[in-house]
């Protein structure tokens, strides 16, 4: 039977908290019991419970500074009704009323964006008033790309400081100014722009490391793949810059790192040999030094694994059954007269979960994988995990193949960290219980522990 959210926009006071509230049906309008997820912007923020059809908890909003975000309700479904979905807004008030809660006057931070020379000292000021307009007295503090920069004093209204700007080296700093509070008013924030006027001859005197990010990689021969990584500054800000790739002392790929990652298409089917010395050359900018790393590029020339869906069905009915009856994990599966190790199973399992998915019934290929030394897991209870959150584990699983040419030990998520052998299990059920043409809508994820309890 279908269910049904009822779901409102809501609007919440900024720096306040507030209450998510909503209530779930069935088509009959009699209330429904379950799972539920409360995601903002696509990232999950809370899950709960749905109890006699109500779902009202008290959250904080306080990190939330945008106007609005997109609110999405998901009810994870439960014996008697399907999964269901719902949109809405949550709106974030920013105005500022005249007192606050606590019966103070609510203050205010007078001041705009404004520009300085990074070679000489600045004066900084701005004032500070309560919402009567009188000017008053506090400790301030100023962060710069949320670190902290200056702290001071205002001092009748206004703070006013010779301000040393030499150790910046953007152009463009996102700059917030807090204002303390005290016994009259209280606390408030604000946030403008710092412009910084670079000098030329101080940059160059003035460089900072960067840093490459590449890891040794695989690549499947005759293949193309995407060669990503990053670059950063010496503080850990991404730079951008023009790439060289060299494979065994020749350049192989040119292109440009954008705001610290290069990304770019690269054709490996004339490569043949077992491994490749890879170095990667980073020109610099005008903040940053030049830099290199020296990696190694791995063929891998096994051959795929091509399993057609019902096949791979019929098997992870097999190994759900098995498993439930031996209490362990195999350590290969034989599909088709191929002997398959459970790590290649993995690889097969979320190929075939996302093929579906796609609505694509053809012959699934996946490359192999190594089998973990150890399965590491923290859930503790059952969770009933609905079609959106169990697609991103699987998504999180083949993307680490893919990288790792090995099956991962772990896998995070919000319900806790879901092992391994778990992995495998779940990931067989999915593929078991779904048909050719559609996944479940959900699926229960048991602890490993009491899946091969005796």
């Amino acid at each position: 039977m279908k269910s049904i959210i009822n779901l409102e926009d809501m609007t919440v006071k900024q720096g306040r908290t507030g209450t998510i509230h909503f209530t779930v049906t069935d088509e009959n309008n009699n209330n429904m019991n379950g799972k539920t997820v409360i995601k903002f912007n696509q990232k999950t923020f809370l899950t709960g419970k749905v109890v006699d059809g109500l779902f009202s908890k008290e959250c904080d909003f306080s990190d939330f500074g945008n106007d609005s975000y997109e609110m999405t309700v998901i009810f994870a479904g439960n014996d008697t009704c399907n999964a269901s979905k719902a949109d809405a807004i949550l709106y974030i008030d920013k105005s500022i009323s005249r007192y606050g809660d606590n019966g103070k006057l609510n203050s205010k931070i007078i001041i705009n964006d404004f520009n300085v020379r990074q070679d000489q000292l600045e004066t900084m000021a701005f004032k500070v008033k309560d919402m009567d307009n009188n000017p008053i007295s506090g400790k301030v503090t100023v962060k710069l790309n949320d670190k902290t920069f200056i702290m001071g004093h205002v001092v009748n209204g206004l703070f006013s400081e010779k301000i040393d700007f030499s150790n910046l080296r953007n152009n463009t700093y996102n700059m917030t100014v807090l204002f303390g509070g005290n016994e009259k008013c209280n606390p408030s924030s604000t946030s403008v722009k710092l412009f910084v006027k670079q000098d030329k001859k101080f940059l160059r005197a003035n460089k900072m490391d960067s840093k490459i990010d590449l890891k040794d990689f695989t690549v499947k021969k005759g293949a193309k793949k995407r060669v990503e990584f990053t670059i950063t500054d010496e503080n850990g800000e991404p730079v951008s810059g023009k790439v060289v790739m060299k494979i065994n002392k020749k350049t192989f790929l040119r292109g440009k790192a954008v705001d610290g990652i290069f990304s770019e298409e690269a054709d490996f089917s004339n490569l043949n040999n077992d491994s490749y010395d890879v170095t990667v050359l980073f020109g610099g900018n005008m903040d940053c030094d030049p830099a290199s790393i020296d990696v190694k590029l791995y063929i891998d020339k096994t051959k795929d694994i091509e399993l057609s869906i019902h096949d791979i069905q019929n098997a992870s009915y097999r190994l759900c059954k098995w498993i439930e009856i031996n209490k362990r994990l195999p350590g290969k599966i034989a599909i088709n007269k191929e002997k398959i190790t459970i790590g290649s199973l993995l690889s097969v399992l979320t190929n075939t979960i996302k093929n579906i998915r796609d609505n694509n019934t053809g012959i699934v290929i996946s490359g192999r994988a190594k089998t973990p030394k150890v399965s590491s897991e923290s859930i503790a209870e059952v969770e009933l995990i609905p079609f959106e959150d169990y697609m991103d584990i699987v998504e999180k699983v083949s993307s680490y193949i893919a990288e790792n040419r090995e099956a991962p030990s772990t896998i995070e998520s919000s319900y806790g960290n879901i092992g391994f052998m778990n992995l495998v299990y779940t990931s067989a059920k999915i593929v078991a219980n779904s048909s050719s043409t559609g996944l479940l809508s959900s699926v229960y994820v048991r602890p490993w522990k009491k899946i091969v309890a005796k």
